[in-house]
């Protein structure tokens, strides 16, 4: 019968009537025999969708299909021929399988990649296709990569944990480790532990737990190509790391003294992640390592690990006298700042006695970034000692300071010795157009307590009308200033404040006359709304 008189589709709907060995041998034929691609195609196609080959007939179909796979050029052909294999399952065609990944002479597509390395997968997954597989886990295609891990992720836990482990030791790249280590996290996560207590695997996984440990120097070898910005694969190394508990506490804090910087920094950077107290003493050392990368790393982890105990050694460090001398990178400053303010926030219980404590230290610096640091936790208790600050003789610095986080915490208390302060015509000008800013401020946070809370009410309008009385009799005041008073009024002026700002609408400064004229015209407005 010539291939001539059937096309193949009409033979594989006729492979019944024909049988199933004479109609794979029609198939064969046209393959070798025909010159059109897409017929070729799509009998390689239908070889491989046809049910219960004979063991006679496979051997016919493996001969043609590798034929295919290893002489053809066309990447069509030779994806379809890898297809019908691996549907074919026939233990033999591994070997031409894996031929073509590692001996083909021009550079594999995408598409290819992947349909050799599925094929070979349908046909037999054991430790050799394992194996092969992890070899791909850096391949050039992201298809192939998420399709590798894809598979290797489908293994049992145990037996995956231990070939993954076990192929450290072997020739892949440091990519290939890299990409080891995420899945190994995959696994680790997908067993819900309980990072606080490893009794759960101890129990139900024993093996997994002592492998990881036997292999810890080979995830610590890695810190040296981690990059911080693949939040992947730091997500989970820091599951691995967290499971092995105080294993790796020693291993990191090994590599935080070695003269490797990549893992230094990284090492530092999982420390702090890891909440690592006995590696404190040593971040602290390392904040004035030569480096800033290690100087910064080491001061992040210290926020991390978030232990009130060092925030005392973190307060010496800004205990400088000349700040243009001792701190050649400011940021390094403000990096320091950030960590005593991230340890404060991260426990509601730790008392506040030894920052406020710093503000009877003669340093004026230091006292500077205390009342930076109190604005900035925003505590009620805080109001007092800052307000102190202002009767006392101080910096301006400090006192700006001050003022400002007196704003930020908004405690309506401090609104009336605030104006009280402005209204010193001894104060510098600067101060007095701070003080109204953080009036501004503390008023937004509390203006919608007026209709609940009656002393509240009287407060807020009380010393509304005295900054109001202050723009009106002060007309030679300097024109920060009121330009300060006239946008609080503009946004909180009722109106007794019209007076005030009719006073302005002639100001030598043009700037003035238009913003006592638009606060004039808000506050008519709003009150019309009210009335209405």
């Amino acid at each position: 019968m010539s291939n001539l008189e059937f096309n193949p589709i009409e033979v594989y709907n006729k492979r019944q009537e024909l049988g199933i060995s004479t109609a794979v041998q029609l198939l064969i034929q046209i393959i070798n025999s025909q010159e059109e691609l897409s017929t070729r195609k799509e009998a390689i196609k239908i070889i491989g969708s046809i049910e219960k080959i004979p063991d006679n007939a496979k051997e016919v179909c493996f001969q043609t299909l590798e034929n295919v796979i290893i002489s053809e050029k066309t990447i069509d052909l030779k994806c379809e021929a890898a297809r019908s294999m691996g549907k074919i399952k026939l233990k033999k065609s591994i070997e031409p399988l894996k031929w073509i990944l590692e001996n083909s002479s021009d550079a594999l597509d995408a598409e290819m990649e992947k349909t050799v390395l599925k094929a070979i997968h349908n046909i037999k997954f054991d430790k050799p296709e394992i194996d092969l597989f992890i070899k791909y886990l850096d391949s050039d295609y992201n298809a192939t990569r998420e399709y590798v891990s894809y598979e290797l992720l489908k293994l049992p836990p145990n037996e995956a944990i231990t070939i993954l482990l076990e192929s450290f030791q072997t020739d892949i790249s440091n990519s290939c480790k890299i990409e080891l280590v995420k899945l190994i996290g995959k696994y680790i996560s997908s067993l819900n532990i309980s990072y606080n207590d490893s009794n759960y695997l101890k129990i139900k996984h024993p093996s997994i737990l002592e492998s990881i440990s036997s292999h810890k120097k080979d995830f610590t070898s890695l810190l040296s190509l981690i990059d911080k910005k693949d939040k992947e694969l730091i997500k989970r190394i820091l599951a691995i790391f967290r499971l092995l508990g105080d294993e790796i506490n020693s291993e990191l804090i090994e590599l935080v003294k070695d003269e490797d910087f990549i893992a230094k920094e990284n090492a530092i950077y999982l420390i702090g992640k890891l909440k690592i107290k006995s590696a404190m003493r040593l971040l602290l050392e390392n904040i004035d390592n030569m480096y800033s990368e290690i100087s910064i790393a080491s001061i992040k982890a210290l926020a991390d690990i978030g232990d009130a105990s060092i925030i005392p050694e973190l307060l010496k460090s800004l205990d400088v006298e000349d700040i243009d001398f001792e701190y050649i990178d400011m940021d390094m400053k403000w990096y320091i700042i950030d960590t005593i303010k991230q340890i404060y926030l991260q426990d509601n219980n730790i008392n506040y006695d030894t920052l406020l404590s710093q503000l009877s230290h003669p340093n004026e610096i230091l006292k500077e970034s205390i009342t930076y640091i109190l604005g900035e936790l925003g505590n009620k208790e805080f109001v007092d000692p800052l307000l102190a600050l202002l009767k006392r003789k101080e910096n301006i610095d400090v006192k700006k300071n001050a003022i400002i986080a007196l704003g930020k915490i908004g405690g309506p208390e401090a609104i009336e010795p605030l104006i009280t302060y402005a209204e010193n015509p001894k104060v510098y000008w600067l101060l007095k157009k701070i003080v109204i800013d953080a009036v501004l401020n503390i008023y937004k946070d509390n203006w919608y307590k007026i209709h609940s809370n009656e002393e509240i009410r009287r407060l807020l309008t009380k010393n509304r009308e005295r900054l109001s009385d202050y723009l009106k009799e002060h007309n030679n005041e300097c024109y920060k200033i009121k330009l300060g008073i006239i946008k609080f009024l503009e946004k909180f002026g009722g109106k007794t404040a019209i007076d005030a700002l009719f006073a302005n609408v002639n100001d030598f400064h043009r700037i003035v006359q238009i913003s006592a004229q638009n606060a004039i015209k808000a506050i008519s407005e709003r009150l019309e709304g009210s009335q209405n």
